[in-house]
């Protein structure tokens, strides 16, 4: 029998137990199709089709880190271009830009969800669950077609009229494909929660892939319009948009306040992961989700479309014309900082305890506030900063700030996603490559930008087809300093490449093939998806705890004899 595509809430049945309090039985879930490839096209399971979101997206994200820092070294001498050359360096960073986004943290971000919201608000799967099979396959063939346009001499900056096409082509459907997988988390959260567990008790995670959702549905579409609007005009060939005038009309959703967006869900991560390590039930819950859909508002950048450039246009207006800028980057690390002591109030009430997890969690917390601090200071005119690399380090400490705090979810949830805890070892070693990724990054950036390195993206397309022997225009007296800074950056991305391959792809696959079960709570955390085995089965629970607040393990707990850590 298939499983509906929507669940109902469980009927209550008679007391269960000796406590004297209500639980609520699940309905068997419905098998999925027989194993195999077929099995796993056609599953139900969120679960599998979260995990295949995860394997997608870190392979992505080790190419696109590895790219980050090939453009890296391309700038340690500004005399010359040596890895790529004038008429292809602006092609790949395209390409490294949408990859980082639409290829890597975006699903990324989408997969850990994909298996750990359901749990957590104790449903027995996804919305949807075919349409979200659905939506990690259009997204897999979306982004293979993106690419191989770049190998076709397409993309932003590419040559063939053909390849721009296909990138179009390929964009489209990959943008479609994470608005699929969007809407069925956001309509989880919103529609499936089981019984007691309103939106003001679901954990913190929950609650930041909702608005991030909702921040994302309403911007997404705007660059599928845009792409598909240059398509059409293309073939055509009305050549409304030529190679430059494409990424101009591109360009905003990859830079400040749109790219703050992937940050939301780091602060879910860190409250979550901070809370269970502790032991403390959080206080004033709604100033921490306040605070949560507050930056995913912040974030909100279709309208900067036309300050990036435009559509048809090559050179971009003012930033400093729109108040909404302004007062969109004054604002953004606000929301944060309130967040951030709301981490640290629920550490320091609780046991005190730190766990590599939380360590990860933590870092990619204060590159986010990084991040939004720089968009501040980007923000405001009499600093000069809108052209310099500092602003392209938003968006660098955004994608590194929101990849650790994926590393870190998977790292917390590995029991529900393995059924194994992560190697200790392993956890840690990718703590230190963040911490090294995200400092490295943010001193080459911020420094460069101080020292009147422009933005890669206008340099390049300034001198694109016209290179004089000064790749980005530097002054002389300040080029050995922004090529030694160059350095510093290649080698901030290399670590994040290897925190990807070694602290996250290498780590979860030893927990596949080795090591003891898991408990159904090794962390003794008190969230929902916490009553669920490790791994859960198909349908998740076999029964749900009467929920009476947000922290319904630590209820259980209590009721039991337990209490807090």
């Amino acid at each position: 029998m298939a499983v509906t595509h929507i669940e109902t809430v469980p009927e209550v049945v008679t007391p269960d137990g000796e406590d004297g309090h209500r639980h609520y039985r699940l309905p068997p879930a419905a098998s999925t199709a027989d194993g195999g490839p077929v099995g796993l096209i056609a599953s139900n399971d969120h679960k599998a089709t979260g995990r295949l979101f995860l394997v997608g997206s870190l392979i992505a994200l080790v190419g696109t880190f590895v790219l980050q820092a090939a453009l890296d070294v391309e700038r340690v001498d500004q005399s010359r271009f040596g890895l790529f050359g004038v008429d292809t360096y602006f092609q790949f960073l395209s390409l490294h830009q949408v990859s980082a986004v639409l290829l890597g943290v975006l699903p990324l971000t989408v997969g850990v969800a994909m298996i750990v919201v359901p749990l957590q608000v104790g449903a027995r799967t996804v919305a949807f669950p075919r349409a979200a099979s659905l939506s990690f396959w259009g997204w897999l063939a979306g982004s293979v077609i993106v690419l191989a346009s770049y190998a076709a001499n397409g993309g932003p900056g590419g040559g063939d009229a053909e390849g721009v096409e296909l990138f179009l082509a390929g964009l489209v459907l990959a943008v479609a494909s994470l608005i699929l997988a969007l809407v069925c988390l956001a309509t989880t959260v919103v529609a499936l929660r089981a019984e007691g567990m309103t939106l003001e008790r679901v954990p913190f995670f929950a609650w930041a892939v909702l608005c991030s959702a909702v921040g994302w549905l309403l911007t997404l579409p705007a660059l599928a319009a845009i792409a598909t609007l240059a398509l059409v005009d293309l073939q055509q060939g009305r050549q409304l948009f030529d190679s430059q005038a494409l990424w101009s009309a591109l360009h905003w959703f990859f830079r400040q306040p749109q790219v703050l967006l992937l940050t939301v869900p780091v602060w879910g991560v860190l409250l979550d992961v901070a809370g269970g390590t502790s032991g403390a039930r959080a206080r004033l819950r709604w100033i921490s989700q306040g605070a949560i859909a507050l930056s995913a508002a912040l974030s909100l950048g279709a309208f900067t479309l036309h300050l990036y450039g435009g559509i048809g246009e090559v050179s971009s207006g003012s930033l400093y014309d729109s108040w909404a800028f302004v007062v969109w980057g004054v604002l953004a690390p606000l929301p944060m900082i309130v967040l951030c002591g709301a981490g640290l109030d629920v550490l320091m009430r609780g046991s005190r305890r730190f766990t590599p997890p939380l360590a990860v969690a933590s870092v990619s917390a204060l590159a986010a506030l990084s991040a939004a601090v720089l968009s501040a200071a980007v923000a405001l005119e009499p600093l000069e900063l809108a052209g310099t690399r500092v602003a392209e380090g938003v968006a660098s400490l955004a994608v590194a700030a929101t990849t650790a705090a994926a590393l870190a979810g998977i790292a917390w949830w590995a029991p529900k996603i393995t059924g194994r805890l992560l190697p200790a070892g392993g956890v840690v070693l990718l703590a230190a490559l963040v911490v090294v990724g995200v400092i490295a990054l943010g001193i080459d950036r911020v420094v460069s930008g101080v020292l009147d390195e422009p933005d890669t993206v206008a340099a390049v397309g300034a001198t694109e087809g016209s290179f004089d022997g000064n790749m980005f225009g530097i002054a002389e007296s300040m080029s050995d300093a922004v090529e030694g800074l160059a350095a510093v950056g290649a080698i901030g991305s290399m670590a994040l490449a290897l925190a990807v391959v070694l602290g996250g792809g290498a780590t979860l696959a030893v927990s596949l093939t080795s090591g003891p079960a898991a408990d159904a709570n090794p962390w003794s955390a008190y969230t929902l998806e916490w009553l669920a085995p490790s791994p859960p089965p198909e349908g998740n629970f076999d029964q749900l705890p009467e929920i009476v607040s947000p922290e319904p393990a630590l209820d259980e707990r209590e009721r039991h004899g337990g209490g807090e850590a």
